[in-house]
């Protein structure tokens, strides 16, 4: 009779137990990973998107004076301020103002930073009282309106201009003594303005392109008026409005290249085309005085000249750095336009 055969299994020893709970904990390890992953993936890519449209772009660097940086976050809010001051019917040139504006903040800072060795001060009384009137329209004499009721109408008036432009209060005090610092150093400046100088009886017509230059030369060996076609072409708007006429004129409000060649012409005659960095000049002389009192325009432009001037030095003997480009210009204007 043939005997049957019984397979004898043996039971695990504890070692193999061990090493396979080993195994099953890594996997189940493994498993929770990928799962972590999964869900860290799921959730990660919007959330970086949200930080690379909404959280990062405020962040980005606009300018730098030295050790104080501006973002793109506080740009915006500049460009609203400008905007809410336009008035009706009026919008920001967006061809100029946003890079006119990265200047103003750069001098702005350039002054602030000056502070200790110009000594001139600011008090915040001034300040309180340059936002007061920036703010809030002088009340009308006819009205009975208590000092309460003015100060409840400005504080209403303030919350809400500061929630439209994004700025803190601290923000705008700070851009609001900026300006009166301006207007302190340029009396300060106007100090060094001479009140009598050499001077020339000029009109000229201001053109882009040498082309265009060309062209005003040819009219005006023709026989055309000189201030008619100044009138017609100019884009000097203040002499365009007058037929071309600068008045008397010291050296320093115009070029340095238009005053050597004005101041080199005889009364009567003209120049031929003269370069300047906002295009080409055509200038004639009619009279002239080796020493004249300066007028009061003449001599609030130089004063403007005298402040533009500081500025420069400034921006020579500091560290500098812009930013701003293209792709951060199109950014603001979004910001702007979505507001």
């Amino acid at each position: 009779m043939a005997r049957k055969l019984v397979t004898n299994r043996s039971r695990p020893t504890a070692r193999q137990a061990y090493r396979q709970r080993q195994r099953q904990r890594r996997r189940q390890r493994l498993t929770w990973l990928l799962a972590l992953l999964v869900i860290a993936l799921v959730m990660g890519i919007p959330a970086y998107a949200y930080y690379q449209e909404f959280i990062r772009p405020p962040r980005e660097p606009l300018l730098r004076v030295n050790d104080t940086q501006f973002n793109m976050g506080y740009y915006v809010k500049r460009l609203r301020l400008m905007q809410g001051s336009q008035g009706s019917g009026q919008t920001l040139d967006l061809a100029t103002v946003p890079f006119l504006l990265v200047e103003t903040i750069e001098e702005q800072e350039l002054l602030r930073q000056a502070l200790p060795r110009l000594n001139i001060k600011v008090t915040p009384e001034e300040i309180s009282a340059e936002v007061r009137a920036r703010i809030q329209r002088p009340p009308n004499p006819q009205e009975q309106v208590s000092p309460a009721q003015l100060d409840a109408e400005f504080k209403r008036l303030y919350a809400q201009f500061l929630h439209n432009t994004g700025l803190s209060d601290r923000e705008y005090q700070e851009i609001v003594e900026a300006d009166l610092l301006r207007d302190k150093l340029r009396e300060r400046l106007a100090e060094q303005v001479p009140t009598v100088a050499s001077q020339v009886h000029a009109k000229s017509i201001l053109v882009r392109t040498d082309e265009e230059a060309q062209q005003v030369i040819n009219r005006l060996k023709n026989g055309e008026d000189f201030g008619a076609v100044a009138t017609e072409v100019s884009q000097d708007p203040e002499a365009k409005d007058n037929a071309g006429d600068l008045g008397w004129i010291p050296r320093g409000i115009m070029p340095e290249s238009f005053d050597e060649k004005a101041f080199s012409l005889e009364p009567g005659t003209q120049s031929e085309p003269v370069a300047a960095p906002e295009g080409s000049y055509i200038i004639q002389v009619l009279e002239k005085a080796e020493v004249r009192t300066i007028d009061t325009n003449a001599r609030e432009k130089l004063k403007d000249q005298a402040v533009k001037n500081w500025i420069l030095e400034e921006r020579k003997n500091n560290d500098i750095v812009r930013y701003f480009d293209s792709k951060k210009y199109d950014w603001a204007i979004d910001q702007l336009r979505t507001k």
